[in-house]
């Protein structure tokens, strides 16, 4: 078995504030920072930029982005997408939101696509001359200990959103089994009928409110099953619906560039009904469906472009927690990482 040093004791669920040893600790729904505390949150209002530039290269001919500090890292981070996505979803904001805590602790990321056309990670088989993805996932990290300063002890955290949330779980075991230093594993949104019966790792479970497509049940069972049945540390925290905040939207960069832009989304929301002038959800159709959100769009895309209008949308669809990767619990996820990787 190996040895794990527990440097901290995992936050409490966002807007406890207690870490479980009765000591208040800043919360990402409450915007306080401590500036010796790495994994502090910063104000919800805040331009969300990610912080390190990474690299994207190729390795056996399909893209990927990675970051690693000239140091040898405290932990290799990687990072799944959802379904028909791609790695630019570690570019979004809530992933963003973590990344921006972990790189200045010294973590390296990485991030690539799957490689087929059903949209869905390959866990086909275990046996890397059998599934090709797998097979690439063991070349990335060959490259980037041949390339950078990635080593074969470097620990690994795994992590993903959706499908990519089962790909982490999967991974887990297969990777363990290769002899690599799994620390930890972190599922956002993600369908628990999809996740293995054994994770060989400390687990992050991190589902939403509102989010139809997760089985909360699910997770939360088998959050239970490892902490008492198998004996691994595991978090289920669950994001709650939140009322609007009027200054949200500046979370997106170009949005906060323009000014009472961010006003003139919420306002416009009110008028539209889909919140009250507190900015407490009214429209109650299910919200993960695109087509109820046509006539916020049509106005998001009349006065931003449309990528931003998705990105706007997205800020709000994770204040109504649907399926998204939520960042509600960032700080809690922060310190549950730092639990299990060793001091530099």
């Amino acid at each position: 078995m190996r040895v794990i040093v527990m440097l901290l004791l995992a936050g409490g669920c966002a807007g406890s504030g207690d870490d479980g040893t009765g000591s208040e600790l800043p919360t990402e729904t409450s915007g306080a920072q401590v500036p010796s505390d790495p994994c502090a949150a910063p104000p919800l209002e805040a331009p969300v930029v990610l912080a390190v530039e990474g690299v994207r290269e190729e390795v056996d001919g399909y893209p990927i982005w990675q970051h690693v500090p000239d140091d040898e890292p405290a932990a290799l981070y990687w990072f799944f997408h959802g379904s028909n996505g791609t790695y630019d979803q570690i570019y979004g904001l809530e992933v963003a939101y973590l990344l921006n805590m972990l790189t200045p602790q010294g973590y390296a990321a990485v991030a690539t696509n799957n490689t087929r056309d059903e949209s869905e990670w390959d866990k086909s088989s275990t046996d890397p001359s059998e599934n090709a993805e797998l097979a690439r996932l063991i070349a990335i990290r060959d490259h980037l200990i041949a390339t950078t300063a990635v080593t074969e002890e470097t620990p690994i955290v795994l992590t993903g959103f959706s499908d990519g949330g089962s790909m982490a779980t999967w991974l887990s075991a297969v990777f363990v089994e290769l002899g690599w230093d799994v620390r930890v594993v972190s599922v956002h949104n993600s369908p628990a009928s999809d996740y293995p019966g054994e994770i060989e790792a400390p687990t992050f479970w991190a589902v939403s409110e509102n989010d139809k497509s997760t089985v909360r049940d699910g997770a939360k069972r088998l959050a239970d099953i490892q902490e008492k049945d198998l004996g691994w540390p595991s978090r289920y925290l669950e994001a709650p619906e939140l009322a609007l905040d009027r200054e949200r939207f500046n979370r997106v960069p170009e949005i906060s560039e323009t000014a009472g832009l961010a006003s003139g989304l919420f306002d416009e929301l009110v008028r539209l009904e889909l919140i009250d002038g507190e900015g407490a959800r009214i429209v109650d159709d299910d919200l993960s469906d695109p087509e109820n959100m046509d006539s916020l769009f049509r106005y998001f895309t009349a006065n931003v472009d449309s990528r931003l209008a998705d990105e706007a949308g997205g800020q709000l669809r994770i204040i109504w927690a649907t399926h998204r990767f939520n960042g509600y619990h960032a700080e809690e996820e922060c310190r549950f990482f730092q639990r299990f990787i060793e001091a530099r």
